[in-house]
């Protein structure tokens, strides 16, 4: 397709003169022979202002330039025209681009800042349907602090790490006030506990099933009749704890067991003051001076669970009922047995304190 070519220039024809001879200017556009007087002149073809060049009576020269002038305009149009177009047709371009109003004439330097026709018509902002505001609910009220299961003990550790804090702190960097600081709290947990401890008595003072003084006294001339007490007790324990029960002594051989030598003769004396029987059992089949006539163990030990006892061991025997209670191994004194016999047959588990 032939690209738009801007029209070729009128054809010049000398317009009769007032004798009425007529001159033509020839159809290349180059002025001929104008005759005697001055010529009228018309346009011929399809240049724009033809009208307007026939009707006025103007000279050669100024005709020219002015005609010139027009045409200049519109070859510059079509110029514009064609390069907008890219070369081809308007209204034919092979890819019109993403922006088919733009001309290229808009990125020029000349151009760019002033051609308010290059910017392209900004699309249409689709108006969103309005959306009905929605009451924000009330704020939920602010919940309580929970009050802790043991505030007691959380103000106590507290403290407590109050208290280790300002001890390191004076460790590590004992200057004055690190010092005093943790000389300060010590005596403030001083004086907390002298308040405790008075306390403590007064309520002592007056709920005796509180106080165990009762049964314990603490005082020296308390502490001697509280033990006088408790040896008459043993003692009339231990005769009425012998009239059913006896002692079952093992023991080794003296030359190998010190001990069961001290033991025996510490066991001899309580069986001839109290009358308590008393039978001496050799584990190795070795002798006692205190009881000579002790028997070897046969196997009757493993039987009543006392083979794994150390020697010297004593243990309370009911011979009635087969009951036995290990009193305890090692060497024990006269008072240790009547206390030990005191307990296991009269203080239920859990009573005796």
């Amino acid at each position: 397709m032939n690209p738009i070519r801007p029209p070729k220039p009128p054809t010049l024809r000398q317009a009769r003169d007032r004798s009425g001879v007529e001159n033509t200017l020839p159809a290349s556009g180059h002025r001929g022979s104008a005759g005697a007087g001055s010529g009228w002149l018309i346009w011929e073809g399809p240049a724009p202002g033809k009208g307007r060049c026939a009707a006025l009576g103007l000279n050669l020269v100024k005709f020219r330039a002015f005609c010139n002038l027009k045409m200049f305009h519109a070859a510059f149009f079509w110029g514009l025209v064609l390069i907008g177009a890219g070369g081809l047709p308007m209204g034919l371009s092979a890819d019109p681009g993403p922006d088919p109003f733009r001309l290229d004439m808009c990125d020029t330097r000349e151009t760019r800042g002033w051609s308010f026709y290059c910017r392209p018509p900004e699309p249409a902002v689709e108006e969103e349907d309005p959306v009905p505001e929605v009451a924000a609910p009330p704020p939920a009220p602010e919940a309580e602090p929970e009050e802790p299961e043991f505030p007691a003990t959380e103000e106590m550790m507290a403290f407590r790490a109050y208290v280790d804090e300002l001890k390191y702190r004076a460790v590590l960097d004992p200057t004055e006030e690190n010092v005093r600081a943790y000389i300060e709290v010590q005596q403030a947990m001083i004086d907390q506990a002298g308040h405790f401890t008075d306390q403590w008595q007064r309520i002592i003072f007056k709920t005796p099933e509180l106080s165990a003084l009762d049964d314990f006294p603490m005082s020296s001339m308390g502490i001697g009749v509280y033990q006088d007490q408790m040896k008459a007790a043993r003692d009339e324990t231990f005769r009425q704890v012998a009239t059913e029960a006896g002692i079952i002594f093992i023991f080794e051989d003296d030359a190998t067991c010190g001990l069961c030598r001290a033991q025996g003769e510490v066991l001899s004396q309580m069986e001839e003051w109290y009358g308590v029987s008393i039978l001496a059992v050799s584990r190795d089949g070795g002798r006692n001076e205190w009881f000579p006539e002790a028997v070897a163990d046969d196997g009757r030990l493993a039987d009543l669970g006392l083979a794994d006892y150390p020697a010297p061991t004593m243990a309370l025997a009911v011979p009635q009922t087969g009951e036995v209670a290990v009193m305890g191994t090692g060497l024990l004194t006269a008072d240790e047995i009547l206390d030990r016999t005191f307990v296991i047959t009269q203080i239920p588990v859990g009573e005796r304190y």
